[in-house]
């Protein structure tokens, strides 16, 4: 348990780490997102008041016109004029009961709604000089005001005005950033839109004071359900007049959700990538992470090989995906130049028309696209307009001689020049339009004077709207805006009606951009920030505008949403991975059927080992270092395929799964045993051969659906073939006959031929089909921004049935997973046919640089140079190089010798060879009395203590053990256990440290199994199953010995020979006892025919045995393939219980792949919770409940197994 809890004491920390990282980035935008709502309600709120006001101003300025027109009291050509600019400017509005009544008079100014209108009683009309400048009998008729008083010097106009509430809220058309936007009485009812009117949407709450006395106040966020939708409402009080009214936007919970959290798609990338890598690790994590409690099985070990296969995809993938990744700041920068100069032009153009043109009345002949050039006198009111749009015949009023009837002395482009310092500056500026809601601009400038323009001096101003390309504007976000914040002009895009940026951003971020283009003011650098906009996250590209002459620097802010390249990312990741899981399909296959190729049983019925093929021992080694030869130069071929050959992505997946499927057939067929040519005919007679030729009829089945489905790749496929059945027969013809079958030092030709070998089926499959996927949806994608479309004579073929099938499954995936909040997201899902059927033709790749080459190839190097280090570190757990050490001889003449044998009677045997049975004495403590009188034998000089294992109280031996001492007899004791385990038998303290004396001046040894007496007759050819039936039948002819050597083994030798009779594997966590199987001669050396290494006693046994120690991996096989079927039919069930109670106690692989399973789907239910667009609700809460339930899973099944009532004990 311990070791578990250690891990989950590192993943724990981990995952709050990971945990505290996506709140606090997902926490931030939601705060970001509720700050701009907030701000976007409030702006509207004061969007509303002002319009109240500016409506005001409307209507006083035509009555101001109307007045003018009809009861001048100048010349006629005054009225004359004035009559023009009427004619021109047009209002239409609904007012009522007009009168003339004195300012000291009382009269009912309140403001009301009614029916979607705001009812304006007694609204006080500003006519500047009424009663001086004006006929007030034309006026009263003009006006058909009914007239009940008496007119007096200080009489004003007085109107009952009906305002249609929609006419306060022409800005707010263009507003998208809530989903429903509303006006409610001080009751919470509706007021408008109209369709609504009257339904109650929410109850206001009073000024609240929270625990802390703070007091709450302004903008008010509610929760409510909206037409049975979760929403979040933000409610902002409007003080129009006597009235208290409240803006409410609307958005739903579920958008709210979606845009508020969503995390940064690069870290998160990464962190997907590196969980991925996690999952495909942990078959690789159990393996290594064994403990003397697992069984290294050949399960696992083909777990870890589709697992390595797993990562070399992944890796191939994520590199392709990195590397082919559209920068979408990069591909925009031209976008931004373009505006820019469409800007400047446009500036340039409009100044200098300012500056330059001499009369007024020639305008009409200008082909400038103005709105109005205006001429100021010095008290602000408009000396000359010019009327560029409109549809009456004259479009020029001239006021130059005559009293004006256009008020323009509070605007902002005429009062600049009152101030100090800015009389010589060229004013730039803009303001919503009142009649159409849109932004309008305008330059300024105060004229000296001139000989060349005689006529034109003073103020003089001109009005325009940027003509900037309309796809653009349509389909990207960007602001012309001045140092001040003062936004010029804005793209249709952007669905937020500011006049100012600081109204869309906020504080501190504003004072960033302020200092960016404050600092930069001669800079033509592109800058690079960040900022939030309408809720959603962009990369701004500023950039100056190159002006001169201006009041202030203009600069351009492009935005970028990348979130939307990352949807494009997501989405396009979503088609090729599916591609690829087809692929991994296909490879499964081709590999399950090299895997079951191979014989199930061996030679003696037993279960086959299935990797003999992969050992690295003499036989396989060449052929290994062949291969990988081979496969770099097939690697180079498959290389030269993706560039050169003209393939889709669909059909470079075919050639992936016939190539995995060639790569199975050359494996299978260069492993063949058959030592020369001539055996090759083994293909009609062997069962193994047989499945080669079912392996040749599955490549060629694949390659007869290749040529029907295209024949002109057929030629790729046939090429791949020639290589494959180039390398099978160069091996057979020209490199097996001259291999050289000798032993190898310690190589890394294994994971070398792995690295080559997942290269081939995994890494470059992996690239090439993310890459050639990125290529037919980025072409769909560049389509869907301008959503192309054709004439249908040019749409040539319709679509084929596959690709009617392909388009409508590829929709539905893609719908299912996409979140469409663009337009171009929804063009890309749903795209034109043309372009999907332009997009699915094939794609031929340019050839890449010699830089970019040399690139490449030192990426894949690096990845293959540490995927063979991590490979050869896997294969130093399965092929642990076990070696046994230097055999000291057994001196006879040492006085104290005690002697350990598996196999009874090879001590006495030994010793009875080497002293004289006169001179020996045998004590036989299966039938002895260690209390009997004269047990000890004075003529004897060597006493030989036998089967001393036997007894049951390991400290009856230390009386004789004394007597033997002090009769100085050469003492000789032979046991069937070694030493230290009759030692772990004794319990007391007191009682070890007296054994232990007892045998201090011992010398020990350990004789192996004699292999002479187990010698197997010579295998003749049989089918398996009666070399089964002969080996259990002389397996019972000596059924006591193999008894015998079994029952001499302690618990942790008996679970490595039932592990390793089982699954040929021996788990390094077990050295221990796998060395004292070596030394004791139950495992042995096999040799490379096959036949057992004889490790039985020299014949000199006092000569040191030469072992040889190096560290290369030995094949070890059971001293007789007898024991290993006593082994597999005589193992009793309780035996095989107590193997598996202790490998499920002390077993780390599972618990450790449980852990690693657990923390994946945790850290997956994290990003679920905190980005609502990668899985929902459910899924989350799903996925992190199953994380969890495992995690306690691992740590309670350790914590239950390791929990006992009194001491524990550990299988001896």
């Amino acid at each position: 348990m311990a070791k578990t809890v250690k891990i989950w004491l590192v993943l724990l920390p981990v995952i709050l780490i990971i945990g505290v990282t996506l709140y606090m980035q997902s926490f931030n935008n939601q705060k970001e997102l509720e700050n701009q709502l907030t701000r976007s309600v409030e702006a509207s709120k004061n969007d509303i008041v002002r319009a109240l006001s500016d409506y005001y101003t409307r209507v006083d300025a035509h009555f101001m016109r109307e007045a003018a027109a009809h009861a001048f009291s100048y010349t006629d050509s005054s009225k004359s004029e004035a009559a023009i600019l009427a004619n021109i400017i047009k209002f239409n509005f609904k007012y009522s009961n007009p009168r003339l009544i004195r300012s000291s008079s009382e009269f009912d100014d309140s403001l009301g709604f009614r029916n979607g209108l705001v009812i304006k009683n007694g609204l006080v009309v500003n006519i500047d000089n009424l009663h001086r400048n004006y006929d007030l009998d034309s006026l009263i008729a003009a006006f058909k005001i009914s007239q009940k008083q008496s007119i007096h010097s200080d009489s004003k106009l007085i109107i009952d005005l009906e305002i249609p509430i929609a006419e306060l809220l022409r800005k707010q058309e263009t507003n998208k950033i809530f989903e429903h936007f509303f006006i409610t009485y001080n009751d919470g009812t509706i007021l408008y839109p109209p369709e609504d009117t009257g339904i109650k949407l929410f109850l206001p709450k009073d000024i609240e004071i929270d625990t802390l006395g703070v007091t709450n106040s302004g903008t008010d966020i509610i929760r409510l359900n909206y037409s049975g939708n979760q929403s979040r409402a933000y409610v902002s009080p409007i003080a129009m007049e006597n009235q208290q009214l409240y803006a409410v936007g609307l958005i739903s919970e579920d958008t709210y959700q979606k845009v508020g959290m969503r995390l940064d798609f690069g870290k998160l990338s990464m962190l997907i990538l590196f969980l991925l890598i996690l999952i495909a690790l942990v078959p690789i994590l159990g393996v290594m992470n064994l403990s003397p409690g697992d069984n290294l099985t050949q399960n696992k070990v083909t777990q870890v090989g589709i697992s390595l296969v797993c990562l070399t995809i992944i890796i191939g993938y994520s590199i392709s995906q990195f590397r082919n990744e559209p920068d979408p700041v990069k591909q925009q920068v031209g976008l931004a130049n373009e505006i820019k100069c469409e800007l400047e032009n446009s500036l340039n153009i409009y100044r200098s028309f300012l500056e330059s043109f001499t009369e007024y009345e020639q305008l009409a002949d200008e082909p400038t696209n103005f709105n109005e050039v205006i001429s100021f006198k010095a008290d602000g009111y408009a000396e000359k307009i010019y009327f560029k749009h409109t549809n009456t015949e004259s479009k020029l009023v001239d006021f130059s001689n005559i009293s004006s009837a256009i008020d323009l002395s509070q605007r902002e482009y005429f009062t600049i020049f009152k101030e100090k310092g800015k009389e010589k500056v060229t004013f730039l500026n803009s303001h919503y339009s009142r009649s159409d809601g849109q932004l309008e601009t305008v330059i300024s400038k105060d004229f000296a004077p001139s000989k060349l323009r005689p006529t034109i001096s003073g103020i003089n101003a001109i009005t325009f709207k940027f003509n900037v390309n309309p796809d653009l504007s349509k389909n990207y976000r960007f602001l012309a805006l001045k140092e001040n914040g003062k936004i010029l002009m804005k793209s249709n895009k952007i669905s937020s009606p500011i006049a100012k940026i600081q109204e869309g951003i906020n504080q501190a971020k504003w004072g960033e951009i302020e200092s960016l283009m404050k600092n930069n003011s001669n800079s033509d650098a592109q800058i690079q920030t960040s900022l939030y906009l309408n809720g959603n996250f962009y990369t701004g590209i500023l950039k100056r505008v190159n002006t001169t002459d201006f009041d202030e620097n203009v600069w351009l802010l492009f935005l970028v949403n990348e979130n939307i390249n990352h949807a494009f990312a997501s989405l396009s990741s979503a088609e090729s991975i599916s591609l690829l899981g087809v692929y991994f399909l296909g490879l499964l296959l081709s590999l399950l059927i090299q895997k079951y190729s191979r014989r199930s049983l061996d030679k003696q019925g037993t279960k086959a080992f299935l990797y003999s093929w992969l050992e690295p021992n003499a036989n396989n080694l060449p052929r290994l270092n062949y291969l990988i030869i081979a496969y770099i130069f097939y690697a180079i071929g498959l290389i030269g395929t993706y560039y050169i050959a003209d393939t889709s992505h669909i059909e470079m997946l075919l050639i992936l799964i016939y190539s995995s499927f060639l790569i199975s057939l050359v494996n299978l067929s260069t492993s063949i045993s058959s030592l020369t040519f001539d055996d090759f005919t083994e293909f009609k007679i062997r069962r193994y051969s047989m499945r080669t030729i079912i392996l040749v009829g599955i490549n060629l089945v694949l390659l007869l659906f290749i040529a029907i489905y295209n024949f002109q790749i057929l030629l790729t496929a046939l090429f791949l073939t020639l290589l494959a059945c180039a390398i099978i027969a160069i091996w057979f013809l020209i490199i097996k006959p001259k291999a050289s079958f000798t032993k190898h030092h310690k190589s890394i030709t294994i994971p070398a031929f792995l690295g080559m070998w997942f290269l081939i089926i995994g890494f470059l499959p992996g690239y090439f089909l993310q890459s050639k996927t990125q290529m037919y949806e980025q072409t769909i994608w560049n389509a869907s921004s301008s959503q192309q479309m054709t004439d249908p004579g040019s749409l040539g073929d319709s679509l084929n049935t596959f690709q009617i099938q392909y388009e409508l499954d590829r929709r539905k995936i893609l719908s299912w997973i996409a979140d469409p909040f663009d337009q171009k997201i929804k063009n890309f899902i749903a795209p034109n046919q043309f372009v999907f059927k332009k997009a699915m033709e094939k794609r031929s790749l340019d050839f890449p640089s010699f830089s970019r080459l040399i690139y490449n190839l030192m990426v894949v190097l690096t990845m293959l140079a540490l995927f063979i280090l991590f490979v050869n570190i896997i294969q130093n757990i399965i092929f642990y190089p076990f070696f046994s050490l230097k055999r000291k001889g057994i001196n006879f003449s040492k006085p104290k010798l005690f002697l350990c044998s598996p196999q009874t009677g090879i001590p006495a045997e030994m010793i009875q060879k080497k002293i004289k049975d006169e001179k020996l004495q045998t004590i036989n403590l299966l039938d002895t009395d260690l209390a009997k009188e004269g047990l000890i034998e004075s003529d004897k000089t060597h006493v030989h203590v036998q089967n001393i294992h036997c007894l049951k109280n390991q400290l009856d031996i230390v009386p004789l053990m004394n007597r033997l001492i002090d009769e100085k007899k050469s003492i000789i004791i032979s046991s069937g256990k070694s030493w230290d385990e009759l030692f772990n038998r004794i319990k007391e303290i007191d009682d070890q440290v007296m054994y232990s004396e007892t045998f201090t001046e011992f010398e020990f040894h350990i004789l192996p199994i004699n292999l002479q007496s187990f010698k197997a007759e010579p295998n003749v050819k049989k089918h398996v199953l009666l070399h089964q039936a002969e080996n259990e039948e002389k397996m019972q002819l000596g059924i006591a010995q193999f008894a015998d050597i079994w029952s001499e083994l302690n618990f942790q030798e008996k679970l490595v020979c039932y592990s390793f009779s089982m699954e040929r594997f021996l788990n390094k966590s077990r050295k221990k006892a796998i060395n004292e199987l070596i030394r004791k001669g139950i495992l042995i050396k096999a040799k490379a025919s096959n036949e057992l290494e004889d490790t039985s006693p020299a014949i000199n046994p006092t000569k040191d045995e030469e072992v040889d120690n190096t560290l290369e991996w030995q094949k070890y096989e059971f001293f007789s393939r007898l024991f290993q079927t006593y082994i597999l039919t005589h193992v009793s069930k309780q035996e095989i219980k107590s193997f598996q109670d202790f490998e499920s106690k002390n077993g780390n692989s599972k618990m450790i792949q449980v852990s690693a399973v657990s923390f994946v789907l945790i850290c997956f239910a994290l990003i679920s919770i905190f980005d609502k667009s990668f899985l929902n609700e459910i899924y989350a809460y799903l996925t992190g409940t199953l994380g969890l339930l495992g995690s306690l899973y691992a740590i309670l099944i350790r914590g239950f197994s390791g929990f006992k009532f009194g001491k524990s004990e550990t299988p001896a």
